[in-house]
């Protein structure tokens, strides 16, 4: 699920084949949702789904295939049909708009790296970046990406290997380093365990990451 940035809307994704995204207006005394349609969301099994910054464009990924879309906020908050889809790597788990909506990134879980393009907020257009995409350890699974509010940071949490790794993004270049990777496990923990979600507090100072096996955060 996403919400637009009025709180107006949500958007959700099937994750089906072909895959689809639902628009819901919501209500703002009763909070009930009305659904307004859904569209194609450019392949299959899409996993997750978010809003742009400036709320124009809903991004898709699509983990079955490996694809991502852009699809256009309509004025009554229904979406159109998707203005580009890009192939991105195996098993993409997310895709996200950076805070200055400039740079879009999809952690590909498969493939074991982080897809970096530059986004045109005014067209929906993604281009790749010259950069290669962001490496991550062999078998690690990047699976979810979130942004620090100084909107120069970011963490990625690994899948298989129940990693976090701190990244910085470079403003200027719309590319991404990392400069630290830590479990996310228990020291002594012996058990089967994967990573899942991430998030940072809204204060920058606390980061919050998933375990599902150790059942922790």
């Amino acid at each position: 699920l996403a919400v637009d940035g009025t709180g107006k809307h949500l958007y959700a994704v099937d994750e089906s084949t072909p895959g689809r995204v639902g628009a819901y207006a919501i209500d703002p005394s009763s909070g009930a949702l009305a659904f307004q349609g859904a569209v194609s969301s450019g392949g299959d099994g899409p996993p997750f789904v978010s809003v742009d910054p400036q709320g124009r464009w809903v991004l898709v990924a699509n983990y079955t295939n490996g694809t991502v879309a852009v699809l256009p906020i309509q004025a009554d908050g229904s979406l159109g049909a998707a203005v580009d889809t890009k192939t991105v790597g195996a098993d993409a788990h997310m895709i996200v708009a950076d805070p200055s909506d400039r740079f879009v990134f999809v952690p590909c879980k498969g493939a074991d790296y982080v897809a970096q393009f530059l986004f045109d907020a005014s067209t929906g257009k993604l281009t790749p970046n010259a950069v290669p995409p962001l490496a991550t350890a062999a078998g690690a699974g990047p699976r979810h990406l979130a942004f620090h509010p100084d909107g120069k940071t970011a963490y990625l949490i690994d899948e298989t290997a129940s990693t976090m790794t701190a990244l910085a993004l470079d403003t200027a270049a719309g590319t991404l380093t990392s400069n630290q990777t830590v479990s996310t496990l228990p020291a002594g923990f012996t058990g089967t365990s994967t990573g899942a979600e991430v998030h940072v507090h809204p204060s920058g100072q606390w980061l919050f990451g998933s375990n599902r096996g150790d059942d922790s955060i």
